[in-house]
């Protein structure tokens, strides 16, 4: 698979999971920022191939592009770390919640 030059930087992921850990969803975060919903999914898709990718000194382009600020791997790992914050946001709000309903 040919992967085109990258917008995956740092600040870019951080704006995204900032968006991630209060709800939005994927889609909406990416799009925000300026990365089509196609281009975060793939992101994704390297990453969970780099994730499985048992070769140390594999330089498949699933592990990120060359020079790049961020790998894959790396962008994978915050957004599933988001996403969780998110979910523990939000299960925090239904427990403070139920005594009162």
């Amino acid at each position: 698979m040919e992967v085109a030059p990258t917008a995956l930087t740092s600040p870019t992921t951080d704006e995204i999971c900032s968006l991630l850990r209060i709800g939005v969803p994927r889609k909406y975060a990416a799009q925000s920022k300026g990365v089509a919903e196609r281009t975060i999914m793939l992101w994704l898709q390297l990453g969970r191939q780099a994730e499985a990718c048992a070769d140390a000194g594999c330089a498949d382009p699933h592990h990120g592009p060359s020079g790049g600020e961020l790998t894959y791997l790396q962008f994978l790992q915050s957004v599933l770390r988001a996403e969780a914050d998110a979910g523990a946001l939000a299960v925090g709000y239904i427990a403070k919640a139920m005594p009162k309903d």
